[in-house]
């Protein structure tokens, strides 16, 4: 008596994530060479990498967010990590361990210290900035947009001429809103190859869609 061959349908996955995934970007990540082989501890000089990543070769994607913090066997075991989330992408995409994924659609609110830098009037903030909500400098100082600083294309902080500004060196705080941005930090199903054979005289390899674990990089150490 032969047993029945039980067979996912080709591309159904795929459809799937189609119709209720995200647009995404995907920013491959490459360790920088300034990274030490022996320690393994990146140059912190380093005007090349983020924490001894360099991202190249940005991509459009279609993924599935799927938030595992309520998932029981994760909190009990330990295995849970503050910010995490699964993420599924189609098959054809190559995702890999430290790829950056951004989701340009949503926004999320992020508060940080910054040093004012001593040769200009533009700070990086560590992610970029969307809007701002609060700057907040010593003493009590309170900044406001547009007429002591506006957000420059790339996001940073570009002090105006004119207006108040922290002292070169000092710190202020501020709250903005960024974009969501996950590291792939561990990609449990990258190799999810089958073999189908629903409706065809022969099995064909077939790859099944990726799914990998993210971390959101707020909660990543720098």
């Amino acid at each position: 008596m032969s047993s029945k061959r039980v067979d996912f349908t080709s591309g159904t996955f795929d459809s799937l994530i189609t119709k209720h995934g995200l647009d995404l970007e995907l920013h491959h990540g490459i360790r920088c060479p300034c990274m030490d082989p022996g320690t393994g501890q990146a140059d912190p000089n380093c005007s090349y990498c983020t924490s001894g990543w360099q991202y190249y070769g940005m991509e459009e994607i279609i993924g599935v967010i799927q938030n595992i913090s309520a998932e029981k066997q994760f909190a009990e075991t330990g295995g849970f990590l503050l910010g995490s989330v699964m993420l599924t992408v189609k098959a054809e995409t190559n995702l890999a361990y430290h790829d950056r994924i951004i989701n340009r659609q949503s926004l999320i609110t992020h508060s940080e210290i910054v040093t004012r830098d001593d040769e200009g009037l533009v700070d990086k903030t560590r992610f970029p900035v969307v809007n701002t909500i609060r700057v907040l400098g010593k003493g009590g100082a309170v900044y406001s947009s547009g007429s002591d600083f506006t957000v420059d294309t790339d996001g940073n902080i570009e002090w105006t001429e004119t207006g108040d500004t922290p002292d070169p060196g000092d710190y202020y705080s501020i709250a903005y809103q960024m974009n969501p941005v996950w590291l792939c930090m561990q990609a449990p199903h990258l190799f999810r190859d089958t073999k189908i054979k629903f409706q065809n005289p022969k099995a064909i390899h077939t790859r099944l869609p990726v799914q990998s674990l993210c971390r959101n990089e707020i909660f990543i150490e720098e």
